[in-house]
């Protein structure tokens, strides 16, 4: 790279960097959809895996905050059946993949699968406030509210 500067122009050089930042936009979109894919087939700890770890999976997917974090569910479908709680539970999840939240329109509860949403590891916060943020992103974004939030392995 070096002796290719010297025999570059300066636009040459500028069209270079722009291109190589173009590439490595389009790379990082590409892995986005791909562990977006993982999430939906496998779980979020699979993703988590396949890119080394938690710091990395944060900074590919651009995750700021907890609700980052959440939003990536926000197109989950959900069904309802009877089972775990109740005789009306929402069973969140994609075709063919594990589930990945469980809501109880009987009593409010909502149970959320550990494997895909290892939010403490992600971001260090005490349990309490895990809840709480998850509470209110479950009430915004499907308007339905939350006495109780249970980590479990579903």
């Amino acid at each position: 790279m070096i002796w290719l500067i010297g025999t570059l122009s300066l636009l040459d050089l500028f069209i270079y960097i722009k291109f190589n930042i173009f590439v490595q936009m389009n790379n990082n979109n590409r892995i986005r959809a791909e562990l977006i894919k993982m999430i939906m087939i496998h779980n979020t700890m699979f993703a988590i895996n396949s890119v080394g770890g938690y710091e990395r999976f944060k900074r590919i997917m651009n995750i700021t905050s907890p609700t980052d974090f959440l939003n990536l569910f926000l197109d989950i479908p959900y069904e309802t059946r009877g089972g775990v709680i109740s005789c009306n539970d929402l069973f969140f999840k994609y075709n063919n993949s594990s589930i990945k939240m469980i809501f109880s329109q009987t009593n409010n509860h909502l149970i959320v699968n550990n494997c895909d949403f290892p939010m403490s590891e992600l971001f260090s916060l005490p349990l309490r406030d895990l809840e709480t943020i998850i509470k209110d992103w479950f009430f915004k974004t499907y308007c339905m509210p939350t006495n109780i939030v249970w980590f479990s392995k579903i």
